[in-house]
């Protein structure tokens, strides 16, 4: 058996500054174009209000079904996991909320600019 080495590759940076300059940089250019079309020919503009809309409908599910079992649970008499899923029911629906909010801020936006 030989020893042999292998070259181990360096990381470009490991300075967190840099990194986040880098992130903050990939990130700028990925949003910069808030007029391209995306693949299903909507700006990407309004994709962010689709996502938003996405978002609050996904928690709005989520909430409801917490609410469900929650209401089996307190049929069942388990008090104390009635109480689990009404919270659970009660963090998704605020989540909700604050999508829908986004969501309408953003189309807002958009239609304001249309006009």
């Amino acid at each position: 058996m030989s020893n042999t080495t292998v070259p181990v590759k360096k990381e470009q940076s490991n300075n967190p500054s840099a990194k986040l300059q880098t992130n903050n940089a990939n990130l700028k250019e990925q949003t910069s174009s808030t007029t391209s079309k995306e693949p299903n020919g909507t700006t990407s503009k309004n994709q962010k209000a689709v996502n938003s809309h996405n978002t609050a409908a996904m928690h709005y599910d989520a909430a409801a079904k917490s609410h469900r079992d929650a209401a089996k649970h307190h049929e069942a008499g388990d008090k104390d996991r009635a109480t689990q899923s009404n919270i659970e029911a009660h963090g998704n629906s605020s989540l909700a909320n604050q999508a829908q909010k986004k969501a309408v801020k953003q189309t807002s936006k958009n239609n304001l600019l249309k006009n």
